[in-house]
């Protein structure tokens, strides 16, 4: 539960370095796809070399899962290599940037453990990358926008990391996105609207990092 300062002496030059702290985050993710064949593979496997050890067949489907197992874990395996480069890339040499809870999960409103999704504003204009003053500002005013937009900031979720028009936040360079927060990671041990969070941000790959 490092300070704002001490996260911005670590990390808000560029390319930063990849310490301990960071290091588990560039793990890459799996793929979804791929471990679901390699588990659909590995129960066809196994149920069915049970079968043919019975002598009553099932060895052409005990075949079939071996491939679905292998080429699953395969197709997994190129997944976290490619996402684990990007992963790497985006905390290299994505912006450290100071954001502003729009909402947040309820769970984030008690202390413990675990992770539980947030809601964000942020600027990657360089200057006001830490500007908390000119983030409530912005906040207020999404708080009274309409239509599509609207409609976008209500949502469940928020895919990627959208740019707000800055004839509605009255400031340019403003993106919102879905953050992972770190419960373990808070100060205070909660969060709500309008509280702080220190983030690595990356449009590029629509990467966005809970940091401190």
């Amino acid at each position: 539960m490092s300070t704002t300062s001490a996260l911005r002496k670590r990390y808000e030059v560029t390319p930063r370095e990849i310490d301990d702290d960071l290091y588990s985050l560039a793990r890459g993710d799996r793929g979804c796809l791929g471990d679901a064949l390699a588990g659909i593979g590995a129960l066809l496997t196994g149920v069915f070399g049970i079968i043919a050890s019975t002598g009553s067949g099932g060895s052409g489907y005990m075949a079939i899962g071996a491939v679905l197992f292998v080429g699953g874990f395969a197709m997994s395996t190129v997944h976290q290599s490619r996402s684990g480069a990007l992963r790497n890339l985006a905390l290299k040499e994505g912006p450290l940037v100071i954001a502003r809870v729009l909402r947040a999960d309820a769970k984030l409103s008690e202390a413990g453990s675990g992770y539980a999704p947030a809601i964000v504003a942020f600027s990657l204009e360089a200057d006001r990358s830490f500007d908390r003053e000119q983030l409530k500002v912005v906040a207020e005013r999404l708080a009274k926008a309409e239509g599509e937009l609207a409609a976008l900031l209500a949502a469940p979720h928020i895919e990627g990391l959208p740019a707000m028009p800055e004839s509605v936040t009255g400031a340019p360079a403003i993106h919102v996105g879905e953050v992972i927060v770190d419960r373990e990671k808070l100060s205070g041990g909660t969060l709500a609207a309008g509280d702080p969070l220190v983030l690595i941000v990356d449009p590029r790959s629509s990467f966005i990092e809970h940091i401190g």
